[in-house]
Protein backbone atom coordinates (compact mmCIF):
# COMPACT_ATOMS: atom_id res chain seq x y z
CA UNK A 1 0.00 0.00 0.00
CA UNK A 2 2.62 2.70 0.86
CA UNK A 3 4.94 1.38 -1.77
CA UNK A 4 2.37 1.75 -4.13
CA UNK A 5 0.02 4.56 -2.92
CA UNK A 6 -2.56 2.71 -2.67
CA UNK A 7 -5.16 4.52 -0.82
CA UNK A 8 -7.12 1.83 0.79
CA UNK A 9 -8.89 2.49 4.09
CA UNK A 10 -6.54 0.06 6.24
CA UNK A 11 -3.86 2.59 4.46
CA UNK A 12 -5.97 5.84 5.58
CA UNK A 13 -6.82 3.93 8.90
CA UNK A 14 -3.06 4.03 10.34
CA UNK A 15 -3.06 8.05 11.34
CA UNK A 16 -6.59 7.73 12.78
CA UNK A 17 -5.44 4.45 14.79
CA UNK A 18 -2.34 6.53 16.05
CA UNK A 19 -4.18 9.15 17.02
CA UNK A 20 -6.58 7.03 19.38
CA UNK A 21 -3.19 5.70 20.78
CA UNK A 22 -1.97 8.96 21.41
CA UNK A 23 -4.98 10.94 23.02
CA UNK A 24 -4.85 7.77 25.30
CA UNK A 25 -1.85 8.49 26.22
CA UNK A 26 -2.19 12.20 26.54
CA UNK A 27 -5.36 12.02 28.23
CA UNK A 28 -3.37 9.63 31.40
CA UNK A 29 -0.70 11.96 31.51
CA UNK A 30 -3.05 14.85 31.60
CA UNK A 31 -5.19 12.49 34.79
CA UNK A 32 -2.26 12.16 36.60
CA UNK A 33 -0.76 15.74 36.66
CA UNK A 34 -4.19 16.84 37.88
CA UNK A 35 -5.57 18.97 34.98
CA UNK A 36 -8.72 18.40 35.57
CA UNK A 37 -10.65 20.36 33.03
CA UNK A 38 -8.41 19.01 30.08
CA UNK A 39 -9.15 15.67 30.80
CA UNK A 40 -12.56 16.35 29.91
CA UNK A 41 -11.93 17.98 26.41
CA UNK A 42 -9.39 15.02 25.90
CA UNK A 43 -12.43 12.38 27.17
CA UNK A 44 -14.61 14.22 24.12
CA UNK A 45 -11.88 13.90 21.75
CA UNK A 46 -11.34 10.23 22.73
CA UNK A 47 -14.81 9.37 21.97
CA UNK A 48 -14.17 12.12 18.51
CA UNK A 49 -10.69 9.92 17.52
CA UNK A 50 -12.56 5.92 17.89
CA UNK A 51 -15.60 7.87 16.25
CA UNK A 52 -13.52 8.57 13.29
CA UNK A 53 -11.59 5.50 13.33
CA UNK A 54 -15.00 3.93 12.93
CA UNK A 55 -15.99 5.63 9.72
CA UNK A 56 -12.30 5.65 7.54
CA UNK A 57 -11.39 1.57 9.03
CA UNK A 58 -13.66 -0.36 10.33
CA UNK A 59 -11.70 -3.36 11.09
CA UNK A 60 -9.75 -0.79 13.51
CA UNK A 61 -12.85 0.31 15.45
CA UNK A 62 -12.83 -2.74 18.12
CA UNK A 63 -9.09 -1.79 19.15
CA UNK A 64 -9.73 1.55 19.06
CA UNK A 65 -12.92 1.69 21.32
CA UNK A 66 -11.05 -1.14 23.39
CA UNK A 67 -7.95 1.38 23.85
CA UNK A 68 -9.94 4.68 24.70
CA UNK A 69 -12.62 1.87 26.83
CA UNK A 70 -9.30 0.85 28.78
CA UNK A 71 -7.41 4.46 29.30
CA UNK A 72 -10.10 6.37 31.03
CA UNK A 73 -9.76 3.70 34.03
CA UNK A 74 -6.76 3.02 33.62
CA UNK A 75 -5.78 6.99 34.08
CA UNK A 76 -7.74 6.87 37.26
CA UNK A 77 -6.18 3.82 38.52
CA UNK A 78 -2.80 5.73 38.13
CA UNK A 79 -3.82 9.27 39.47
CA UNK A 80 -4.20 10.62 43.10
CA UNK A 81 -7.02 11.25 45.34
CA UNK A 82 -10.22 9.36 46.60
CA UNK A 83 -11.42 6.06 45.18
CA UNK A 84 -14.42 7.44 44.74
CA UNK A 85 -13.89 10.54 43.24
CA UNK A 86 -11.53 8.91 40.85
CA UNK A 87 -14.30 6.46 39.79
CA UNK A 88 -16.64 8.47 39.62
CA UNK A 89 -14.36 10.69 37.21
CA UNK A 90 -14.03 7.53 35.08
CA UNK A 91 -17.77 6.58 34.89
CA UNK A 92 -18.36 10.58 34.01
CA UNK A 93 -15.64 10.71 30.96
CA UNK A 94 -16.55 7.07 29.79
CA UNK A 95 -20.26 8.32 29.10
CA UNK A 96 -18.77 11.61 27.74
CA UNK A 97 -16.34 9.61 25.38
CA UNK A 98 -19.36 7.53 24.24
CA UNK A 99 -22.10 10.56 23.62
CA UNK A 100 -19.62 11.84 21.39
CA UNK A 101 -18.87 8.21 19.90
CA UNK A 102 -22.63 7.92 19.35
CA UNK A 103 -23.82 11.28 19.06
CA UNK A 104 -21.35 12.79 16.38
CA UNK A 105 -21.56 10.13 14.19
CA UNK A 106 -24.98 9.12 14.25
CA UNK A 107 -25.62 9.91 10.84
CA UNK A 108 -22.97 7.53 9.56
CA UNK A 109 -24.26 4.95 12.03
CA UNK A 110 -27.69 4.66 10.77
CA UNK A 111 -27.31 3.78 7.04
CA UNK A 112 -23.68 1.72 8.21
CA UNK A 113 -24.47 -1.78 7.16
CA UNK A 114 -22.51 -5.17 8.10
CA UNK A 115 -22.87 -8.49 6.45
CA UNK A 116 -22.28 -11.63 8.22
CA UNK A 117 -21.04 -9.82 11.25
CA UNK A 118 -19.48 -12.36 14.20
CA UNK A 119 -16.31 -14.33 14.79
CA UNK A 120 -15.70 -17.93 14.57
CA UNK A 121 -12.60 -20.44 15.46
CA UNK A 122 -9.30 -19.40 13.43
CA UNK A 123 -9.00 -21.92 10.44
CA UNK A 124 -5.52 -22.40 11.02
CA UNK A 125 -3.02 -20.57 13.10
CA UNK A 126 0.89 -18.82 12.26
CA UNK A 127 4.01 -20.99 12.69
CA UNK A 128 6.38 -19.84 15.37
CA UNK A 129 8.96 -19.23 12.67
CA UNK A 130 6.62 -17.22 10.47
CA UNK A 131 5.26 -15.14 13.93
CA UNK A 132 8.97 -14.07 14.47
CA UNK A 133 10.00 -13.14 11.22
CA UNK A 134 7.14 -10.57 11.31
CA UNK A 135 7.62 -9.70 15.21
CA UNK A 136 10.88 -10.57 15.92
CA UNK A 137 12.57 -7.55 16.29
CA UNK A 138 9.54 -6.39 18.85
CA UNK A 139 9.79 -9.86 20.52
CA UNK A 140 13.30 -9.53 21.51
CA UNK A 141 12.64 -5.97 22.86
CA UNK A 142 9.85 -6.93 24.54
CA UNK A 143 11.71 -10.01 26.51
CA UNK A 144 14.42 -7.32 27.52
CA UNK A 145 12.33 -4.84 28.70
CA UNK A 146 10.41 -7.95 30.96
CA UNK A 147 13.63 -8.82 32.74
CA UNK A 148 14.91 -5.53 33.09
CA UNK A 149 12.06 -4.50 34.89
CA UNK A 150 11.41 -7.95 36.79
CA UNK A 151 15.25 -7.78 37.57
CA UNK A 152 14.60 -4.17 39.44
CA UNK A 153 11.66 -5.19 40.97
CA UNK A 154 13.14 -8.06 42.66
CA UNK A 155 16.12 -6.22 43.51
CA UNK A 156 13.94 -3.66 45.28
CA UNK A 157 12.12 -6.29 47.12
CA UNK A 158 15.77 -7.96 48.23
CA UNK A 159 14.90 -10.72 46.19
CA UNK A 160 11.98 -11.81 48.29
CA UNK A 161 9.71 -12.54 45.65
CA UNK A 162 6.46 -12.60 48.55
CA UNK A 163 3.10 -14.08 47.28
CA UNK A 164 3.47 -12.94 43.56
CA UNK A 165 4.17 -16.60 41.89
CA UNK A 166 5.25 -15.28 38.66
CA UNK A 167 7.95 -13.15 40.42
CA UNK A 168 9.26 -16.66 41.83
CA UNK A 169 9.35 -18.01 38.62
CA UNK A 170 12.30 -16.11 37.92
CA UNK A 171 13.78 -14.99 41.35
CA UNK A 172 17.02 -17.36 40.52
CA UNK A 173 19.04 -18.93 38.54
CA UNK A 174 18.10 -22.95 38.92
CA UNK A 175 14.31 -21.05 38.91
CA UNK A 176 15.23 -19.06 35.40
CA UNK A 177 16.94 -22.97 34.28
CA UNK A 178 13.11 -24.21 35.25
CA UNK A 179 11.30 -21.30 33.14
CA UNK A 180 13.80 -22.50 30.38
CA UNK A 181 13.32 -26.15 30.78
CA UNK A 182 9.62 -25.52 30.40
CA UNK A 183 9.43 -23.23 27.80
CA UNK A 184 11.73 -25.55 25.59
CA UNK A 185 9.24 -28.21 26.18
CA UNK A 186 5.88 -26.28 25.69
CA UNK A 187 7.81 -25.24 22.47
CA UNK A 188 8.29 -29.02 21.44
CA UNK A 189 4.94 -30.66 23.03
CA UNK A 190 2.73 -27.54 20.51
CA UNK A 191 4.56 -27.72 17.67
CA UNK A 192 2.70 -30.62 16.37
CA UNK A 193 -0.46 -28.61 16.69
CA UNK A 194 0.36 -25.63 15.11
CA UNK A 195 -0.19 -23.63 19.13
CA UNK A 196 3.25 -22.78 19.63
CA UNK A 197 2.73 -19.23 18.70
CA UNK A 198 -0.44 -19.16 20.88
CA UNK A 199 1.39 -21.26 24.00
CA UNK A 200 5.01 -18.67 23.86
CA UNK A 201 2.48 -15.35 23.35
CA UNK A 202 0.33 -16.58 26.51
CA UNK A 203 3.53 -17.19 28.36
CA UNK A 204 4.98 -13.36 27.64
CA UNK A 205 1.35 -12.42 28.59
CA UNK A 206 1.57 -13.77 31.93
CA UNK A 207 4.75 -12.05 32.49
CA UNK A 208 3.07 -8.47 31.07
CA UNK A 209 0.07 -8.88 32.49
CA UNK A 210 2.39 -9.17 35.87
CA UNK A 211 4.14 -6.53 35.53
CA UNK A 212 0.87 -4.30 34.88
CA UNK A 213 -0.41 -5.41 38.36
CA UNK A 214 3.04 -4.64 39.71
CA UNK A 215 2.79 -0.82 38.50
CA UNK A 216 -0.71 -0.09 39.21
CA UNK A 217 -0.06 -1.90 42.67
CA UNK A 218 3.19 0.36 43.46
CA UNK A 219 3.29 3.44 45.89
CA UNK A 220 4.52 5.53 43.36
CA UNK A 221 3.16 5.39 39.96
CA UNK A 222 5.03 5.63 36.80
CA UNK A 223 2.95 6.26 34.01
CA UNK A 224 5.29 5.42 31.47
CA UNK A 225 6.32 2.63 32.33
CA UNK A 226 2.30 1.63 32.53
CA UNK A 227 1.66 2.65 29.13
CA UNK A 228 4.54 0.81 27.68
CA UNK A 229 4.04 -2.54 29.29
CA UNK A 230 -0.04 -2.18 28.40
CA UNK A 231 0.81 -1.08 24.31
CA UNK A 232 3.01 -4.38 25.00
CA UNK A 233 -0.03 -6.59 26.17
CA UNK A 234 -2.20 -5.01 23.54
CA UNK A 235 0.35 -5.76 20.56
CA UNK A 236 0.61 -9.64 21.80
CA UNK A 237 -3.00 -9.90 22.54
CA UNK A 238 -4.02 -8.72 19.38
CA UNK A 239 -0.91 -10.76 17.02
CA UNK A 240 -1.94 -13.75 19.32
CA UNK A 241 -5.65 -13.31 19.24
CA UNK A 242 -5.85 -14.06 15.24
CA UNK A 243 -4.77 -17.66 15.98
CA UNK A 244 -7.95 -17.64 18.25
CA UNK A 245 -10.71 -16.22 16.27
CA UNK A 246 -11.42 -15.10 12.42
CA UNK A 247 -14.11 -12.77 11.67
CA UNK A 248 -16.73 -14.48 9.27
CA UNK A 249 -17.00 -14.55 5.65
CA UNK A 250 -13.23 -14.08 5.64
CA UNK A 251 -11.04 -15.90 3.05
CA UNK A 252 -9.48 -18.68 5.32
CA UNK A 253 -8.46 -15.67 7.62
CA UNK A 254 -6.39 -13.59 5.77
CA UNK A 255 -8.18 -10.36 5.73
CA UNK A 256 -8.28 -10.62 9.66
CA UNK A 257 -4.37 -11.49 10.25
CA UNK A 258 -3.66 -8.20 7.54
CA UNK A 259 -6.30 -6.08 9.35
CA UNK A 260 -4.80 -7.36 12.95
CA UNK A 261 -1.56 -7.20 12.39
CA UNK A 262 -1.28 -3.83 11.06
CA UNK A 263 -2.81 -2.53 14.47
CA UNK A 264 -0.23 -5.23 16.59
CA UNK A 265 2.42 -3.32 14.39
CA UNK A 266 1.82 0.03 15.63
CA UNK A 267 1.23 -1.02 19.58
CA UNK A 268 4.26 -3.05 18.93
CA UNK A 269 6.50 -0.30 17.31
CA UNK A 270 5.17 2.75 20.09
CA UNK A 271 6.01 -0.06 23.08
CA UNK A 272 9.37 -0.89 21.68
CA UNK A 273 10.63 2.64 21.31
CA UNK A 274 10.07 2.89 25.11
CA UNK A 275 10.75 -0.44 25.63
CA UNK A 276 14.32 -0.59 23.79
CA UNK A 277 14.96 3.04 25.66
CA UNK A 278 14.38 1.61 28.66
CA UNK A 279 16.50 -1.87 28.82
CA UNK A 280 18.76 -0.34 26.91
CA UNK A 281 19.61 2.74 29.86
CA UNK A 282 19.32 -0.12 32.20
CA UNK A 283 22.04 -2.08 31.05
CA UNK A 284 24.34 1.00 29.76
CA UNK A 285 25.68 4.56 30.76
CA UNK A 286 27.10 7.73 29.61
CA UNK A 287 29.98 8.66 30.47
CA UNK A 288 32.19 11.49 29.48
CA UNK A 289 30.16 11.58 26.00
CA UNK A 290 30.96 8.10 25.88
CA UNK A 291 28.87 4.62 26.42
CA UNK A 292 30.07 2.17 29.03
CA UNK A 293 28.55 -1.27 30.54
CA UNK A 294 26.77 -0.71 33.58
CA UNK A 295 28.95 -2.23 36.57
CA UNK A 296 28.29 -6.14 36.78
CA UNK A 297 26.27 -6.02 33.77
CA UNK A 298 28.86 -6.15 31.24
CA UNK A 299 27.62 -9.46 29.22
CA UNK A 300 23.95 -8.85 29.50
CA UNK A 301 24.77 -5.13 28.16
CA UNK A 302 26.70 -6.20 24.96
CA UNK A 303 24.62 -9.71 24.46
CA UNK A 304 21.28 -7.76 24.57
CA UNK A 305 23.03 -4.78 22.46
CA UNK A 306 24.50 -7.30 20.05
CA UNK A 307 20.79 -9.40 19.83
CA UNK A 308 18.92 -5.92 19.07
CA UNK A 309 21.60 -4.41 16.35
CA UNK A 310 21.28 -8.25 14.44
CA UNK A 311 17.50 -8.07 14.76
CA UNK A 312 17.15 -4.21 13.26
CA UNK A 313 19.94 -5.03 11.05
CA UNK A 314 17.93 -7.89 9.47
CA UNK A 315 14.71 -6.58 10.09
CA UNK A 316 15.89 -3.63 7.57
CA UNK A 317 17.45 -5.24 4.99
CA UNK A 318 13.70 -5.06 3.24
CA UNK A 319 14.40 -1.29 2.74
CA UNK A 320 16.89 -1.75 0.51
CA UNK A 321 16.69 -5.52 -0.95
CA UNK A 322 12.85 -6.49 -0.59
CA UNK A 323 11.55 -2.30 -2.01
CA UNK A 324 13.99 -2.81 -4.90
CA UNK A 325 12.73 -5.96 -5.61
CA UNK A 326 9.22 -5.13 -5.34
CA UNK A 327 10.03 -1.95 -7.66
CA UNK A 328 11.66 -4.14 -10.40
CA UNK A 329 8.59 -6.15 -10.82
CA UNK A 330 6.87 -3.05 -12.48
CA UNK A 331 8.98 -0.47 -12.42
CA UNK A 332 12.64 -1.92 -13.64
CA UNK A 333 13.01 0.35 -16.16
CA UNK A 334 12.49 4.00 -14.34
CA UNK A 335 14.70 6.24 -12.83
CA UNK A 336 13.32 7.42 -9.05
CA UNK A 337 10.85 9.10 -9.38
CA UNK A 338 7.78 10.99 -7.04
CA UNK A 339 5.85 10.69 -10.43
CA UNK A 340 3.06 7.67 -9.81
CA UNK A 341 2.00 7.76 -13.63
CA UNK A 342 5.51 7.84 -14.94
CA UNK A 343 4.91 3.96 -15.37
CA UNK A 344 2.70 4.77 -18.14
CA UNK A 345 5.19 5.77 -20.97
CA UNK A 346 6.75 2.64 -21.34
CA UNK A 347 4.93 -0.70 -19.72
CA UNK A 348 3.12 -3.08 -20.91
CA UNK A 349 0.53 -6.01 -20.28
CA UNK A 350 -0.48 -8.82 -21.97
CA UNK A 351 -4.08 -8.81 -21.59
CA UNK A 352 -5.19 -12.88 -21.58
CA UNK A 353 -8.78 -13.25 -22.77
CA UNK A 354 -9.01 -16.62 -21.73
CA UNK A 355 -9.81 -18.81 -25.05
CA UNK A 356 -6.86 -21.94 -25.51
CA UNK A 357 -5.38 -19.57 -28.49
CA UNK A 358 -2.32 -17.62 -27.44
CA UNK A 359 -2.20 -15.70 -30.51
CA UNK A 360 -5.09 -14.15 -29.39
CA UNK A 361 -4.07 -12.09 -26.20
CA UNK A 362 -3.41 -8.82 -26.59
CA UNK A 363 -0.34 -6.64 -26.00
CA UNK A 364 -1.17 -3.82 -24.72
CA UNK A 365 0.61 -0.62 -24.25
CA UNK A 366 -0.19 1.51 -21.01
CA UNK A 367 0.90 3.95 -22.94
CA UNK A 368 -2.14 4.33 -25.03
CA UNK A 369 -4.51 4.89 -21.92
CA UNK A 370 -2.40 7.41 -20.40
CA UNK A 371 -4.12 10.41 -22.73
CA UNK A 372 -7.56 9.68 -21.97
CA UNK A 373 -6.47 9.63 -18.10
CA UNK A 374 -5.11 12.99 -18.20
CA UNK A 375 -7.84 14.26 -19.95
CA UNK A 376 -10.32 13.26 -17.69
CA UNK A 377 -8.31 14.48 -14.60
CA UNK A 378 -8.09 17.46 -16.17
CA UNK A 379 -11.20 18.68 -18.02
CA UNK A 380 -13.77 16.83 -16.07
CA UNK A 381 -15.16 18.00 -12.46
CA UNK A 382 -16.99 16.42 -9.85
CA UNK A 383 -18.04 13.15 -9.67
CA UNK A 384 -19.73 11.83 -12.48
CA UNK A 385 -20.18 7.75 -13.28
CA UNK A 386 -17.77 6.70 -15.97
CA UNK A 387 -18.22 3.56 -17.38
CA UNK A 388 -15.28 1.26 -18.76
CA UNK A 389 -14.66 -2.75 -19.23
CA UNK A 390 -14.27 -4.92 -16.78
CA UNK A 391 -12.27 -8.45 -17.18
CA UNK A 392 -11.02 -10.87 -14.51
CA UNK A 393 -9.45 -9.99 -11.69
CA UNK A 394 -6.12 -8.76 -11.32
CA UNK A 395 -5.96 -7.52 -15.52
CA UNK A 396 -5.78 -3.84 -16.23
CA UNK A 397 -9.38 -2.91 -16.68
CA UNK A 398 -10.99 -0.54 -13.63
CA UNK A 399 -7.35 1.37 -14.27
CA UNK A 400 -9.58 4.32 -15.64
CA UNK A 401 -11.15 4.77 -12.30
CA UNK A 402 -8.63 3.69 -10.17
CA UNK A 403 -6.03 6.62 -11.95
CA UNK A 404 -8.53 9.32 -11.92
CA UNK A 405 -10.84 9.13 -8.68
CA UNK A 406 -14.02 9.06 -10.62
CA UNK A 407 -16.56 6.24 -9.74
CA UNK A 408 -17.54 3.17 -12.18
CA UNK A 409 -20.30 1.50 -13.17
CA UNK A 410 -18.16 -1.52 -11.66
CA UNK A 411 -14.68 -2.05 -10.63
CA UNK A 412 -12.92 -4.34 -8.67
CA UNK A 413 -16.17 -6.61 -8.05
CA UNK A 414 -14.58 -8.99 -6.12
CA UNK A 415 -14.36 -6.59 -3.13
CA UNK A 416 -17.46 -5.84 -3.24
CA UNK A 417 -18.74 -9.59 -3.10
CA UNK A 418 -16.58 -10.59 -0.83
CA UNK A 419 -17.57 -7.33 1.57
CA UNK A 420 -21.49 -6.96 1.07
CA UNK A 421 -22.60 -10.45 0.54
CA UNK A 422 -26.12 -9.59 0.42
CA UNK A 423 -25.79 -7.53 -3.15
CA UNK A 424 -23.87 -10.29 -4.73
CA UNK A 425 -26.77 -10.74 -7.48
CA UNK A 426 -26.86 -7.29 -7.90
CA UNK A 427 -23.01 -6.78 -8.45
CA UNK A 428 -22.66 -9.51 -10.56
CA UNK A 429 -26.12 -8.38 -12.24
CA UNK A 430 -23.51 -4.75 -13.31
CA UNK A 431 -20.61 -7.19 -14.28
CA UNK A 432 -22.75 -8.92 -16.89
CA UNK A 433 -24.70 -6.06 -17.71
CA UNK A 434 -21.66 -3.37 -17.94
CA UNK A 435 -19.93 -6.31 -20.19
CA UNK A 436 -22.71 -6.36 -22.53
CA UNK A 437 -22.67 -3.02 -23.19
CA UNK A 438 -19.31 -2.95 -24.79
CA UNK A 439 -20.27 -6.27 -26.98
CA UNK A 440 -24.03 -5.90 -28.08
CA UNK A 441 -24.42 -3.53 -30.86
CA UNK A 442 -28.31 -2.49 -30.31
CA UNK A 443 -27.60 1.67 -29.35
CA UNK A 444 -31.29 0.86 -27.62
CA UNK A 445 -30.16 -1.08 -25.52
CA UNK A 446 -26.89 0.80 -24.90
CA UNK A 447 -29.66 3.85 -23.69
CA UNK A 448 -30.99 1.97 -21.49
CA UNK A 449 -28.17 0.79 -19.58
CA UNK A 450 -26.20 4.06 -19.89
CA UNK A 451 -30.03 6.14 -18.41
CA UNK A 452 -29.65 3.01 -16.24
CA UNK A 453 -26.58 4.11 -14.12
CA UNK A 454 -26.61 7.62 -14.66
CA UNK A 455 -23.67 7.17 -17.00
CA UNK A 456 -21.78 10.81 -18.08
CA UNK A 457 -18.85 9.27 -19.25
CA UNK A 458 -18.38 6.07 -21.96
CA UNK A 459 -14.11 5.36 -22.10
CA UNK A 460 -13.09 3.27 -25.25
CA UNK A 461 -9.38 2.55 -24.74
CA UNK A 462 -7.08 -0.24 -24.83
CA UNK A 463 -9.79 -2.88 -22.79
CA UNK A 464 -12.55 -2.17 -24.06
CA UNK A 465 -11.69 -2.63 -27.29
CA UNK A 466 -9.97 -6.27 -25.95
CA UNK A 467 -13.23 -6.67 -24.21
CA UNK A 468 -16.06 -5.80 -26.38
CA UNK A 469 -16.60 -6.33 -29.49
CA UNK A 470 -16.82 -3.71 -33.13
CA UNK A 471 -20.04 -3.40 -33.57
CA UNK A 472 -20.89 -3.34 -30.02
CA UNK A 473 -17.96 0.00 -29.80
CA UNK A 474 -19.73 1.54 -32.52
CA UNK A 475 -22.81 2.37 -31.75
CA UNK A 476 -21.84 4.77 -29.34
CA UNK A 477 -21.85 7.30 -31.35
CA UNK A 478 -25.57 6.03 -32.89
CA UNK A 479 -27.15 6.80 -29.34
CA UNK A 480 -28.84 10.23 -28.85
CA UNK A 481 -27.42 12.03 -26.28
CA UNK A 482 -23.91 10.39 -26.82
CA UNK A 483 -20.90 12.64 -28.55
CA UNK A 484 -17.20 12.23 -29.07
CA UNK A 485 -15.26 14.88 -26.67
CA UNK A 486 -12.30 13.45 -26.91
CA UNK A 487 -10.01 11.40 -29.33
CA UNK A 488 -6.20 9.44 -29.19
CA UNK A 489 -5.60 7.59 -32.10
CA UNK A 490 -8.34 4.45 -31.81
CA UNK A 491 -9.27 5.31 -28.29
CA UNK A 492 -11.85 7.91 -27.49
CA UNK A 493 -14.43 9.45 -24.81
CA UNK A 494 -17.75 10.45 -24.64
CA UNK A 495 -19.75 12.59 -23.14
CA UNK A 496 -23.73 11.64 -22.09
CA UNK A 497 -26.44 13.89 -22.05
CA UNK A 498 -28.67 12.27 -19.82
CA UNK A 499 -31.61 14.60 -20.92
CA UNK A 500 -31.33 13.56 -24.22
CA UNK A 501 -31.49 9.85 -23.63
CA UNK A 502 -35.24 10.39 -22.41
CA UNK A 503 -36.21 11.63 -25.48
CA UNK A 504 -38.42 8.87 -27.16
CA UNK A 505 -37.32 7.26 -30.38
Amino acid sequence: SLLFADLHPHLMGVPFFGLVIALAVAYVITVQAGLRWRTWILAALLGLAVGLVRTVHTWDFPTAALIAGAAIPLSQLLAPGRWQTRFWNAVAHLALAGLVASVVFAPYTAHFETFDPGIIRAPETTQAHQFFVQYGLFIAIAIAFIAVRYREILAARNFNHGRNPVLATVNGRWELFALAVFTTGLTAFTWTFGLTTLALAAVILVFLFNLLWLELRAPEKDPARTLGTALFVLGFGIAAGTDVVTLKNDIVRMNTVFKFSLQAWQCFALASAFGGWYAMSALWEVRSSRVFPRPGRRLAAWSTAITLGLLLFGSSIFLWSGTGARQNQRFAALPPTLNGLAFLKSAEYPEDLGDENPANDRQIKLSDDKPLIEWLRENVQGSPVIVEAVGPLYHWTGRISEYTGLPAVIGWDWHQVQQRTDYTNLIQERRAETSRFFRDPSSEAGADYLRKYNVRYIVVGTEEVAWGTPAGLAKMTAIPGVSEVFRSGDYAIYHVDQAALTIPR
